[in-house]
């Protein structure tokens, strides 16, 4: 599947929406590997 991270060229400069993101990436990463472990 895919590789979902935040890296910070992803940062759009207002802090609070910039941490929802990085919440909404890491919750994507961990379904991401969770459907990929079956």
């Amino acid at each position: 599947m895919m590789n979902i991270q935040w890296t910070d060229d992803l940062a759009i400069g207002i802090s609070v929406i910039d941490e929802q993101h990085k919440t909404l990436i890491s919750r994507a990463a961990s379904f991401s590997r969770a459907v990929e472990s079956g």
